[in-house]
């Protein structure tokens, strides 16, 4: 599981990150609030993949995330000689432009150094051997040897080749296996839709949400979430919110403060921005990251309140990063709570 991570871009944004169920990134305008968001996306987004044409880091940029693992290292990557108990890696990914680094580290020690340049890839820590694409983030073919030269270039390190992709494969299981959603910044999508098709993304600007909400509130196994976010709105004058058929359509429906039934039309731009988080966050697995850029969109003070205590709830094994713009919303929260922290850029 991810622990915590790093970005250091040259001349740019700067972040350490201890990871929290809930991760608020403040910051005067311009600071890279939204630049961090995307490299952190990114990143995660492309794990497993092989990156030498598909990441759009400017310049030259340091991530590095920090990782538990579920087994002790030393017993898996016996080659390596790493403490008994050693059970937390960092990752490191080293970006400038036109070389890829990709470092494994463990207890101060590096463990895996892998280098790609241009068609040049290569294992160069702690033997130095060519691969078939150091490209690839924790990918099936980052460790891979040359078919044509694996014989002789495997000839004795065979036991620290293995050991190396044991690693690779522990590694790789923490950070691949983690969905990565981003959406926002704005939220923008209607009380009604047409399709009925599955959805385990919300899109980028909510336009998935009606259908999203209409399948957790059929499926039992969210009752309890689904009254958790009734309970929230509920605090807001939202009662009896329901999203079901309606004249042939998907259609979402409540009370509103003043007693009103309403169903589908235009929703109140704050509830757009709660409906639209907490849907994500349900519809995500053990482990999963939501970005957010900007999720105090059309919040006040009222609604912001309704919609951190609702994430709270909600975000017990899963984990959230977002940029927030105003920084009095921030300080509404209650920073002693182990669910929140904050990052300042």
């Amino acid at each position: 599981m991810i622990i915590g991570l790093t970005v250091e871009e040259e001349g740019g944004v700067s972040a350490a990150i201890n990871l929290m169920p809930i991760t608020l990134i403040t910051g005067a305008p311009g600071s890279g609030k939204s630049r961090l968001i995307n490299i952190i996306w990114n990143t995660l987004s492309n794990m497993g993949a092989s990156v030498k044409s598909r990441v759009n880091w400017l310049g030259k940029v340091t991530i590095m995330l920090r990782v538990t693992v579920d087994s002790d290292l030393s017993s898996r990557v016996a080659a390596l000689g790493l403490k008994e108990g050693e059970n937390q890696v960092e990752y490191v990914i080293e970006h400038d432009g036109r070389t890829l680094r990709q470092v494994v580290k463990t207890g101060g020690n590096t463990l895996l150094v892998l280098e790609a340049r241009d068609s040049k890839s290569m294992i160069t820590h702690p033997i130095e051997i060519p691969v078939i694409d150091a490209w690839s983030l924790v990918g099936d073919d980052t460790l891979k040897v040359p078919e044509q030269e694996a014989s002789v270039l495997i000839s004795g390190n065979e036991e620290v080749l293995e050991s190396l992709r044991a690693l690779m494969n522990l590694v790789r299981g923490e950070l691949v296996n983690r969905r990565v959603h981003l959406i926002g910044p704005y939220f923008e999508y209607e009380g009604s839709e047409r399709s009925l098709d599955h959805v385990e993304w919300i899109g980028r600007n909510g336009e998935g949400v009606i259908k999203a909400l209409a399948e957790l509130y059929m499926n039992p196994k969210f009752d309890g979430e689904i009254g958790l976010l009734r309970r929230a709105l509920a605090k807001l004058g939202y009662k009896s919110l329901r999203v079901g058929l309606f004249n042939g359509s998907l259609t979402i429906g409540f009370k509103d403060s003043k007693g009103n039934f309403r169903v589908g039309g235009p929703l109140p731009c704050h509830l757009r921005t709660i409906l639209a988080v907490a849907t994500q966050v349900m519809l995500m697995r053990r482990g999963d990251v939501l970005l957010v850029d900007n999720l105090d969109y059309c919040m006040n003070g009222d609604t912001w309140d309704v919609l951190l205590g609702l994430l709270a709830e909600l975000t017990r094994d899963k984990f959230i990063i977002a940029e927030v713009h105003n920084y009095d919303l921030v300080k509404r929260i209650n920073l002693s709570s182990a669910v929140y922290s904050v990052v300042s850029i």
